[in-house]
């Protein structure tokens, strides 16, 4: 199992998590024979800044973020060409334009017109999910950084599995899921993206991965104790 499951709500449109749109170049397009077709109705006044934006499961709290627009989407984009809206923006227009292409695409584009700072963005779905029965809508939100509160959230991980979660594979990636809904700063959404990375490859590889657990729990145990902490999750993981 990949640490990247399903976000239910929206699984019609966007399908499970891979890695998310962050930082670089756009992420290749890996379904054979797919174009992304792109028209806005209008060009981005500056290139976006580098931002980090993902989506998040339905149970997404928006404590630690603020509104960054509504994004409506009239279509299956990754069947047929999309009509793409963004409204609610505070700190820009609105915008709407037209999309075709894969999920990864998409997301790449978005950033283009909800990122307004070296931030972290998640889009949270809505209820509405089956582009075959209406548009679908998702919530922008921009995290406000708070480094503390991130290393506080991944020490505390582990208690956030369902009981009933007792295999690792499947309490790793309820952990995971609730640490990319929570994640504040871009310095520790891309130590997550990259442990998520690393885990996958081992997994499918089928080596063992302790090691890597080990080198990311002394990480955690050195960045909570700068900060005054406990770091349950780093107890858990250096026992792997």
């Amino acid at each position: 199992m990949r640490w990247r499951g399903c976000a239910a709500a929206v699984v019609a449109l966007l399908g499970c998590h891979s890695d998310d749109a962050a930082t670089g170049t756009a992420p290749a397009d890996s379904q054979a024979g797919k174009t992304t077709t792109i028209v806005v109705s209008e060009p981005l006044d500056a290139a976006p800044p580098e931002c980090a934006i993902h989506l998040t499961s339905p149970s997404f709290s928006s404590d630690h973020a603020t509104l960054a627009g509504m994004v409506r989407v009239d279509g299956d984009y990754t069947r047929t060409l999309a009509n793409v809206t963004i409204t609610d923006r505070p700190n820009g227009p609105p915008w709407a334009g037209t999309f075709n292409g894969t999920r990864d695409a998409f997301l790449q584009m978005l950033r283009g017109h909800v990122c307004t700072e070296s931030h972290v963005y998640a889009l949270k779905p809505g209820d509405a999910n089956d582009p075959s029965k209406g548009p679908v809508m998702l919530t922008a939100f921009e995290m406000k950084p708070d480094e503390k509160h991130d290393v506080d959230a991944l020490c505390n991980a582990t208690s956030h599995a369902p009981d009933a979660a007792t295999n690792p594979e499947l309490r790793d990636h309820f952990i995971m899921q609730w640490v990319e809904d929570s994640i504040t700063t871009m310095k520790w959404d891309a130590w997550r993206r990259s442990f998520a990375r690393e885990r996958t490859a081992l997994f499918t590889q089928k080596q063992d991965p302790s090691a890597l657990f080990h080198t990311r729990a002394t990480d955690l145990a050195a960045a909570a104790s700068a900060l005054g902490l406990q770091c349950p999750t780093a107890v858990e993981w250096k026992k792997r």
